[in-house]
């Protein structure tokens, strides 16, 4: 597992529930004006998606859980938004249990020799801010209860004996299954459009002789 090294200690969450592979990218996410780039996108399991953000005219409306898009001419910096109803498989709706390896190192390379312990920090939106009592270093597991259905996400950090506390490591979305097994699913793609540059003729080459 990657150790993510994000402060005095360092800390990585893994979570025992199956990937899921839904997919919304672009070909392209920067360029200058008319910029254009093509989104595709593959929602297993998706329905009920739904196009949004800043480019209403050509990006709006429902769209099919699988498909591609050419948008063109865009002027400005904006973002694609899509959102779908996903209809996930019975084996990830109970109850996820987090786990992470031992932090034995400091960010510098050091030897921990003071670890306190974890927080897990859990939330509905990212980065989450909810923060739990403070896990003994000798465990590296947690059974998360009681978690209502919608999309949640976690992370965790590690705390040394003078509460020298790490950054979050990487976040870790956790979909929780309601009724008909379905759960929220939604990602945006951010684009930056800069001002095309006027053409000018190349410089040319200055020699000399004698």
């Amino acid at each position: 597992m990657k150790i993510w090294a994000l402060g005095a200690l360092v800390a990585a969450l893994s979570l025992s529930l199956p990937a899921h592979a839904q997919t919304f990218t672009a070909s392209s996410v920067s360029g200058v004006t008319p910029f254009s780039s093509t989104l595709t996108w593959d929602i297993p399991g998706g329905k009920d998606c739904q196009a949004s953000g800043a480019f209403t005219s050509q990006w709006n409306g429902a769209k099919t859980p699988k498909g591609s898009q050419t948008i063109t001419n865009l002027t400005r910096s904006g973002a694609f938004k899509l959102a779908c109803t996903v209809v996930v498989a019975g084996e990830i709706l109970g109850d996820p249990t987090l786990s992470w390896e031992a932090v034995t190192k400091n960010t510098d390379g050091s030897t921990l020799t003071n670890l306190k312990g974890y927080y897990i920090y859990s939330g509905t939106s990212s980065p989450p801010t909810a923060k739990s009592t403070l896990i003994p270093p000798d465990k590296l597991s947690k059974l998360i209860e009681g978690l209502t259905p919608t999309l949640w996400y976690f992370a965790i950090t590690a705390v040394n004996t003078a509460d020298g506390e790490s950054e979050l490591s990487q976040i870790l979305p956790v979909p929780m299954g309601g009724p008909n097994n379905e759960i929220p699913w939604t990602k945006s793609i951010d684009f930056t459009v800069g001002a095309a540059q006027p053409q000018v003729p190349a410089a040319p080459v200055l020699r000399f002789s004698r």
